[in-house]
């Protein structure tokens, strides 16, 4: 039976690398395990050195910002002379496999089968780029939350210490800026998802934010599982989305103790929503953060600088729209060309210019004070993009 190894590589890109744990390999380290595999994980998240390893087989769970160090790893492991079989996964290698070749196999897609098959069949020589078909959420045990050091991650809602969670697969919408890794949308059931929470509440949280791109997609279920969370005193936050949200839906996670929402605004220009096919509208944001100010629940608007035809005209809209709903936080960053995207993969189609080669050193996020942009418009160049970020998110932003 192979020694396997999965890595969480730094993220030297965030204010704070020990905030969200690496749930993705948690999930594939219990995967393993179930089937009687004996994984070790190596979280370097907040700059750890890579320590001694003895391995077989070693994953690297990678996100495109996260590329570069992935590859650091990569160079450290074969100048140890460790003669491991090198295996890329996660949103980077799913995107952009073509940029993953300097691992010895590059995951796409979901990874618990992939890396069971891949475990199963060791040392035989698979293709570079290997997929297998992702698993019945039904059979996936729970994150392998011990496998590492699950509170030197500081997360709090309301002073309740808190953690993640990920009770679905996959986005129904096709926004233009956005790179997925999932081939449809799939939700574990309501009682699957209480277990879950009953086993976080055991390790001793309180607190849960959920990261599914959409928590409220089911009405049905997400009423479920409200109700065991306001059975329980638990504090929570969530992501939603303007257009499918509705003042029963609103009232009934405020009763239950929804703290904070994080609404995708993107922009207050309904010309770029529609440019990017966002699916909602200006009217249905402001709604949506009206109703949460209504019933209790804080709101923190996501907006990106320099998408397609952005120009002082819209920047001015987003302006008055955060002026207007004033929603209780905003996180502000310039807009990436992320890889596989509609609108990374047919610039010509939208009002953007971009350096393809800039693509590998795309950042999700900035140091305060350090952020750029690659990108430019028609009527903005990459420094105006820049200053106008830096200028909302000084008047916008609550540290």
């Amino acid at each position: 039976m192979p020694k396997i190894t999965l890595i969480n590589p730094p993220s030297p890109f965030l204010i704070d690398q020990r905030v969200f744990p690496p749930l993705g390999i948690c999930y594939i380290s219990a995967y393993l395990k179930k089937y009687g595999y004996e994984p070790k994980i190596v979280d370097l998240a907040g700059g750890k050195k890579l320590p001694e390893i003895d391995a077989d087989i070693i994953g690297v769970s990678s996100t495109t910002p996260q590329y570069i160090e992935s590859l650091k790893i990569l160079g450290e492991v074969r100048g140890r002379g460790i003669d491991a079989l090198m295996v890329i996964g996660g949103p980077h290698a799913t995107c952009t496999p073509d940029t993953s070749k300097d691992f010895d196999i590059s995951v796409i897609g979901e990874g618990e089968n992939a890396m069971l098959d891949i475990a199963m069949h060791y040392p035989t020589t698979f293709s570079r780029f290997f997929k297998k078909p992702p698993p019945n959420l039904y059979m996936l045990p729970f994150p392998d939350r011990k496998a590492i050091n699950i509170h030197c991650y500081k997360y709090f809602i309301d002073n309740e210490q808190a953690t993640t969670m990920i009770t679905s697969r996959g986005c129904p919408y096709n926004c233009a800026f956005c790179s997925s890794i999932y081939d449809r949308v799939r939700l574990h059931s309501a009682e699957y998802v209480i277990n879950e929470i009953k086993e976080i509440q055991r390790l001793g949280f309180s607190g849960i934010m959920f990261f599914d791109d959409i928590f409220i997609l089911n009405k049905t279920r997400l009423f479920k599982i409200c109700e065991y969370l306001k059975s329980q005193s638990i504090v929570w936050r969530c992501f939603i989305r303007a257009n499918i949200v509705s003042e029963e839906i609103i009232k009934v996670m405020a009763h239950s103790g929804c703290k904070e929402v994080g609404i995708g605004v993107e922009t207050g220009s309904q010309k770029i929503l529609d440019i990017i096919n966002k699916g909602t509208t200006v009217e249905q944001n402001t709604r949506t953060i009206e109703l949460a100010r209504k019933y209790g629940i804080r709101s923190k608007a996501f907006i990106i600088i320099g998408l397609p035809g952005e120009s002082k005209e819209t920047i001015a809209e987003t302006e008055k729209f955060l002026e207007k709903t004033k929603p209780d936080d905003s996180d502000i960053v310039p807009y990436v060309p992320y890889p596989n995207t509609p609108i990374a993969n047919n610039p010509s189609m939208y009002d953007i210019k971009f350096n393809e080669s800039d693509l590998r050193k795309a950042w999700f996020k900035g140091q305060p004070g350090s952020y750029s942009s690659m990108v430019s418009t028609s009527s903005l160049s990459a420094e105006e993009i820049v200053k106008a970020r830096d200028r909302l998110e000084k008047r916008f932003k609550r540290w």
